[in-house]
């Protein structure tokens, strides 16, 4: 037999699977001896070798009955072939479901096929009388897919760990492009399943702002069925609320978005509006209430505790208000006996009332199993707690009644397993993290509590206490091991995209954002997306107005960046920072000059390397700063040979219109200036509306080029730029920062490329 591009083991693998009391024999199959036994050699010579792809082998039993063995030996590469079977297979001519099989653990075949896959990776399937050769082509067709395929790229060898911090970090910094990149190498690296992966691609869209591109997922329906984080459910939920029901707000039209939410959401997204759990953030809220005014009947437990959710007296309060005020007659909370309500609001699937109902019944038989079916919905480290609770109120009779069912004893194991796991007691704030990793680095779910903290912990524990903040700030530099020092590395995006908030007053974190950077700048890892965080975290710093010691200390910890580890290839970072510096009020001068000092010398010991357009932008900058002299002692070789190449790249921009969407006007006024004087007949035209608008319609539709600074744009107003943008025009520009070097850059790396 041909398997010459098979592994040893695979080999082995594949005669274990055949000698595993089937009605053919291997030698039957590997000497084609029988007409069923060269037509199986046939199918398995025209494989892929098993590894780079998934193996579908037929198998017969002693009873005579074929069946078929998708085989994958990853958990990425195990989703990857169930949506290929979904695709060409489906539910159609076989008994084909979708799911992974149960392997039999006395079962000789499964054991091989278990042990071969590496764990649960296997699809089962038997084709319907009649229907043998229909299946058999349809797999036939799903290997010639991947025969054809060409070889993907690997992902270089980096861990999981290392790979998510660059990701996150780039979500941080609002960088399409490399979280995009940092996401596909994830994919390749076939560490992480489909459904973190898509989990993964949900977090990007909703840091984006991408709230469309959520919804209009093909496989939104998956999502919203599958068992998923709080923190993947809340950004799903907004998403509805920021496509289908903001617009009404923004308007105050109460009674369509009440029309529009009975019509259209709950007919389409009743399934995320069922539980809200631990989720506070006002769009979510307003969701639910709007959710729970639509419903027939009416969520009338529900709405006094969602109102209560939302800040008194701010526009979401009241038009959560005015929504409340639509019911005929008012919302009044039922009353009777906690347990038969529960019930009723079973019935109509409103799990997050029927679990208030059921905390204020006294613990039975009855009320134990109803909890346990509401959990199912809402399962998290506090309900399991209370769950434990009343079980333990019961005899070991009654738990044994609670868990006749199957179901419910599954439900109680996951609620065993989640109060095991949770050893070390999920933290309530930065602090108590900080506390459990110094406490135990060997925390397995460190990170994840992290990364849920983001969406779960409230900002106003810090706000309403300057203490607190300072406090939290001295602990993140203070001494500890190195294993609890690389947890609080690897945790690093997830602490700033906490307190970077936009919608946060920077001043209230000053020591936080400080101590943040002192920790990249002392890094001995720093690199890749640390660029773009310590940036943000130094404007955020210096945009804030600061004072002077801060400042100082501030522009230190750029400098010594800078000096460590500043070359030629960062220098947008140096000079959108400088670009910065010379808008902004500066208090500590002496700093900026040391800063300004060290790019100099950068560029004055690389000069050969420094591109034309770079040199008129440091120009521009001397020129501001009032440093002309120092410009002019540069010597660039060859001036008339950057100039050519500056030429070059600019040609493309003769008579064209390059539209710029930013917030941070200076740079867009700066980006203008030196597109103009180095292409006198191009059209710079700024932006800088919040929202969409007459005015960035046209844009959209009419530039050439069109740059939106990510980072310094608002969501709305980069949603409307894309979904007005023709498809047959250049798609939109992402610029790494929000300087004018770095919208030069990628205008120029476009045009280049």
């Amino acid at each position: 037999m041909n398997l010459n591009q098979w592994l040893e083991t695979d080999r082995a693998a594949l005669q274990s699977f055949y000698e595993a009391g089937q009605a053919w024999s291997w030698a039957e199959i590997e000497q084609a001896s029988s007409t069923r036994g060269r037509s199986t050699r046939d199918w398995i010579e025209a494989c892929p070798a098993p590894r780079s792809h998934p193996l579908i082998l037929p198998a017969l039993h002693t009873d005579g009955r074929s069946e078929w063995f998708a085989i994958a030996f990853s958990d990425a590469q195990g989703e990857e072939l169930r949506e290929h079977l979904n695709a060409f297979l489906g539910p159609v001519g076989s008994d084909y479901n979708g799911q992974r099989s149960v392997l039999a653990a006395g079962n000789m075949l499964h054991a091989v096929v278990e042990g071969w896959a590496g764990g649960h990776r296997v699809y089962r399937f038997s084709p319907l009388p009649q229907c043998e050769a229909q299946v058999r082509g349809a797999l036939n067709r799903i290997r010639q897919v991947w025969r054809l395929r060409p070889e993907t790229e690997r992902a270089p060898l980096r861990t999981r760990e290392a790979m998510l911090r660059e990701f996150f970090t780039a979500l941080v910094n609002a960088d399409e492009n490399e979280s995009g990149h940092w996401l596909n190498q994830l994919r390749l690296s076939g560490q992480l399943s489909a459904e973190n992966l898509h989990f993964l691609q949900v977090e990007r869209q909703g840091a984006l702002g991408q709230w469309t591109d959520i919804l209009l997922d093909a496989r939104l329906d998956m999502l919203m069925a599958m068992r998923r984080p709080q923190r993947i459910s809340g950004l799903l939920v907004e998403a509805v609320w920021r496509s289908e029901l903001a617009g009404f707000v923004q308007d105050s039209r109460v009674v369509e978005a009440l029309e529009h939410t009975r019509a259209h959401v709950l007919p389409r997204y009743g399934a995320l509006l069922k539980t809200r759990g631990s989720l506070t953030q006002p769009p979510v809220v307003l969701a639910f209430l709007a959710a729970a005014v639509a419903s027939s009947p009416p969520r009338t437990e529900q709405i006094p505790l969602l109102l209560a959710a939302l800040p008194a007296d701010s526009p979401d309060w009241r038009f959560g208000t005015a929504l409340t005020g639509l019911l005929s007659p008012p919302a009044i909370p039922a009353k009777g006996e906690p347990l038969e309500l529960a019930k009723g609001c079973m019935v109509s699937e409103d799990f997050d009332s029927a679990w208030l109902h059921l905390q204020k019944a006294v613990p039975s038989v009855a009320s134990c199993a109803l909890r346990l079916d509401c959990i199912v919905e809402l399962l998290s480290s506090e309900v399991a707690r209370d769950m434990a609770d009343a079980m333990a109120q019961l005899s070991p009779d009654e738990r044994g009644q609670v868990l006749k069912l199957r179901s419910r004893a599954r439900t109680w194991q996951e609620v065993e397993e989640m109060l095991a796991a949770g050893s070390i007691k999920r933290p309530a704030n930065w602090e108590a993290w900080l506390e459990a990793v110094e406490r135990d680095p060997t925390w397995r779910e460190a990170l994840e509590a992290a990364q849920q903290g983001v969406a779960e912990w409230p900002h106003e524990i810090y706000l309403r206490n300057p203490g607190r903040v300072s406090e939290f700030a001295t602990r993140l530099i203070s001494t500890r091991s190195d294993e609890a020092s690389l947890l609080v590395r690897l945790a690093l995006p997830h602490m700033a995209q906490f307190f970077l908030d936009e919608a946060l007053e920077k001043t209230a974190f000053l020591p936080v954002y400080q101590n943040l950077l002192w920790l990249l700048a002392t890094d001995r890892c720093f690199g890749g997306q640390d660029w773009l965080l310590a940036q943000n975290l130094g404007l955020a710093i210096l945009d804030s107005g600061a004072p002077a010691m801060n400042c100082n200390e501030t522009l230190g910890l750029l400098t010594s960046i800078w000096q460590d580890r500043g070359d030629v290839s960062h220098l947008d970072w140096a000079l959108d920072l400088l670009d910065t510096l010379v808008v902004i009020r500066v208090l500590a001068t002496e700093a900026r000059d040391a800063f300004f000092t060290a790019v100099w010398r950068t560029i004055n010991e690389n000069a050969r390397r420094i591109t034309g357009d770079h040199r008129q932008l440091f120009k521009f900058l001397c020129t501001d700063l009032g440093r002309e002299a120092e410009y002019a002692a540069l010597s660039f070789p060859d001036e008339g040979g950057a100039v050519a190449k500056v030429e070059d790249w600019t040609e493309a921009l003769q008579s064209k219109l390059v539209a710029i969407y930013t917030l941070t006007e200076s740079a867009g006024l700066r980006a203008k200036q030196l597109l103009e004087s180095i292409c006198t007949s191009v059209d710079v035209r700024l932006n800088h509306d919040h929202g969409g608008s007459d005015r960035l319609r046209s844009l959209a539709r009419e530039a050439d080029y069109f740059l939106i600074v990510t980072r310094s744009a608002k969501h709305s107003a980069t949603e409307f730029i894309k979904s007005t943008r023709p498809r047959n025009m250049r798609e939109v520009i992402y610029p790494t920062g929000k300087g004018s070097s770095s919208l030069i850059s990628a205008l120029r790396a476009v045009i280049e490329s």
